[in-house]
Order: C-alpha cells, then structure tokens, then sequence
C-alpha cells in the first residue's frame, strides 16, 4: 500500500478521535450536530445519488495500476445484517437537497469509523453536510439500522473528486 496514503490515514484517525475543528495542511475535520428524527423512510427514498460536475475530460492524468480479477459466482443465499457498506444519507447545506452516496465501516476495535468519498461530507467552498446517518446494508428501502455520523475528516488528493476521500465517525450513543 502506497506510504502516503497510510501517513494520511494516520493523520486522520489521529485527528478524527479529537472531535475539535482542525485544519492541517488539507485534511479539514469537524464535529457535526445530529438532528433527531430527520431521515424518514420517504426522505431517503427521495434522495439523489451524489454525482460530480467535473468532466471526464478533467480527470487527473495519473492513474493507478489496475488488475483484472475474474468474478466467480457465487450461491450465497442468506443475508447478513451485518454488512460493512451501504449508504450514508446526507442534507447538502448548499442546495437545501438530500443525497446520497456509499460509506464502508472500516474493521476498528470499536467500529465506529467509516469511510465514504469527501465530496459526501463536504463540499470544498467550506460547506459541511447536515443530519448524515449511515444505514449498513440498505437496499430498496431496507436496512437494519440507522447510525448517525458524529464527525468527519477529509483529504482532497490536488482538488479532484476522484481521488478524494472522507473519513466519518459514527455515533453510536443515540
């Protein structure tokens, strides 16, 4: 794994766990105020995916190396509620609307981190998003549980949205 990539997510828990509103170098992080009762199932059905308005035209001009991997089939039939990706519901500050994107807890000893793109929690003009709530393993409007989002940090890889990347930290107190 690349040695920055691991130097920043270091700086990022590191950060994260403060719960202090730092700024160093790019990583941004913040404390958010949950609202109760905000995401109703209606609410998160309306929601838009989040999407970019950058071109593919304006995408970096590096990349990483990518391997193919042949995808097996697979007979699993049962459902874990328990998975460790699904949705984070968001209210964009910016535009009053409420969107969407994808979210993975990442395997800590408490697992009350996650990690999702940055442009989900933040918009870059110094705009935080609102009332985020992650649901593990949402789909078609069911999901397990709700656990709302107490804090997040973000990196932005040269202004790009495709290489940027936000951590959250999840409230399980409420």
């Amino acid at each position: 794994m690349n040695e920055k990539f691991i130097f920043y997510i270091l700086i990022v828990l590191t950060v994260i766990t403060n719960l202090k509103y730092t700024v160093a170098g790019s990583i941004i992080t913040k404390v958010f105020d949950i609202e109760d009762a905000y995401w109703t199932p209606e609410k998160m059905r309306d929601a838009i995916p989040l999407t970019t308005n950058e071109s593919k035209n304006n995408k970096p001009n590096y990349r990483t190396k990518r391997d193919q991997l042949p995808v097996k089939e697979s007979n699993i039939t049962s459902y874990n509620p328990y998975v460790p990706y699904g949705k984070l519901f968001f209210h964009n500050t910016g535009d009053g609307k409420n969107y969407f994107c994808t979210a993975s807890v990442i395997r800590t000893e408490n697992g009350n981190i996650g990690l999702t793109a940055a442009h989900c929690i933040y918009n870059g003009n110094g705009s935080w998003s609102s009332n985020m709530v992650f649901c593990p393993g949402y789909e078609n409007g069911q999901f397990p549980v709700a656990i709302p989002v107490k804090g997040g940090s973000v990196e932005v890889v040269d202004g790009h949205y495709y290489y940027d990347y936000g951590m959250i930290k999840f409230n399980y107190d409420q």
